[in-house]
């Protein structure tokens, strides 16, 4: 007899998206992608002000964030 195991996944895990509201650009940055995010930046240099999605996101997937000039 041969045994088979079969694994369902039900896709990448969701995980708590950290708050960089507020952060520098570079620091918001470095910390959502050591977190395992993607990241794209909307505006210029300065603190962030929002990011999107706040909450929870799939490891991988990628995370907006808008800073200030």
């Amino acid at each position: 007899k041969d045994v088979i195991t079969i694994t369902v996944s039900r896709g990448p895990e969701f995980i708590k998206v950290p708050d960089v509201d507020g952060k520098p650009r570079n620091s918001a940055k470095r910390q959502l992608e050591k977190a395992g995010f993607k990241v794209t930046v909307f505006g210029g240099n300065g603190n962030v002000i929002a990011h999107n999605p706040s909450d929870k996101a799939r490891v991988g997937s990628t995370i907006n964030i808008y800073t200030l000039p």
